[in-house]
């Protein structure tokens, strides 16, 4: 199926929406952005504190604030993605013409648990799938003429029983596994980008199924499966409709790392590195804002759109039965 018109009915629907898409993109980015800003803050003082305090006397505190910094990056990790998920419901309604409300970005936690076993599961098999993969390549690796070097290159090591710190120091060895390695890593990351591009596009609506009251994580990836199944062209294409977006995206990421790559430059701003990394982190921030509230509505409500068409013409379990 060709999901033509997606963008345009995007559009249409925020042109009618009760509630404005740029509007609720600015809170939802804004809030993200500030929830980082504290955690960054916190750790940059926490790092400040723990330099302060040494000795034995010290070795508690230093445990704890450590164990607060982990915490609250973990808790960055954790909780921004349900966030996002809020985003998704809203566009979902959005592309429904539904009533939209900025109390609705609040959704993606009202259902962690349900997101909290989509995001496992699909963890797990991509392990798996990594792993299958990675074992096929170096099965396919085997039969071909290029493990004749490899092995001949590691069978001193073999010979020994095991690699020891003196032979990983030792900077001609190392350059001569990889090299005659090489190989290897083509063919593993060639399999790899072919069998997890596949795997993304077949799990891609899964969290939209989610948002959209699918009861459980397993019901999600299998819906997801059907919807995409012959579809995952034409989604590829429409994600290619955005280019210039991710490309944008990019782009200001590297900008909140512009302190690091002046200082890997040579470059030298004669003011301190804590008013160079917020000078930075302000910019960026203020560029994802615009990038977010003038695109991000718009381009998640085209998924959404995607979504519901896709919704609309899947096969059913019984049909397919009934077919059979």
């Amino acid at each position: 199926m060709k999901l033509f018109g997606t963008r345009v009915a995007a559009k249409c629907s925020l042109d009618t929406a009760n509630y404005s898409g740029k509007r609720l993109a600015f809170i939802h980015t804004g809030a993200a952005l500030l929830f980082s800003l504290v955690i960054t803050v916190a750790n940059v003082l926490l790092d400040q504190y723990i330099e302060n305090t040494s000795g034995l006397a010290g070795l508690g505190t230093r445990s704890l604030l450590q164990a607060i910094q982990s915490f609250l990056s973990f808790a960055s990790v954790v909780l921004l993605p349900f966030w996002q998920m809020g985003f998704v419901f809203a566009c979902i309604r959005y592309a429904r013409h539904e009533q939209v409300a900025p109390t609705m970005l609040w959704e993606g936690f009202r259902r962690f648990g349900k997101l909290l076993r989509l995001s496992i599961l699909q963890t797990l098999i991509y392990i798996g799938v990594i792993l299958a993969t990675t074992y096929i390549a170096s099965m396919l690796f085997s039969l071909t003429p290029f493990v004749g070097k490899l092995y001949a290159v590691m069978q001193p090591i073999m010979e020994q029983g095991s690699i020891t710190p003196e032979m990983l120091a030792d900077p001609a060895l190392t350059a001569q596994i990889l090299e005659a390695a090489l190989p290897l890593y083509i063919l593993t990351g060639v399999l790899l980008l072919v069998v997890m591009t596949f795997l993304f596009y077949r799990m891609r609506m899964a969290t939209f199924a989610i948002m959209d009251d699918v009861p459980g994580a397993r019901a999600a990836i299998a819906v997801s499966f059907r919807m995409m199944r012959k579809n995952g062209f034409s989604l590829f294409r429409a994600d290619l409709r955005f280019w210039w977006f991710y490309v944008l995206k990019a782009l200001i990421a590297v900008v909140a790392s512009g302190d690091v790559m002046l200082a890997a430059m040579g470059i030298t701003v004669p003011v301190s590195a804590e008013i160079l990394f917020v000078g930075f982190y302000v910019l960026y921030a203020l560029l994802e804002l615009w990038l977010s509230t003038q695109c991000s509505a718009y381009i998640q409500t085209t998924y959404a759109h995607c979504y519901q068409m896709l919704k609309d013409t899947m096969p059913q379990p019984n049909k397919m039965i009934e077919q059979q």
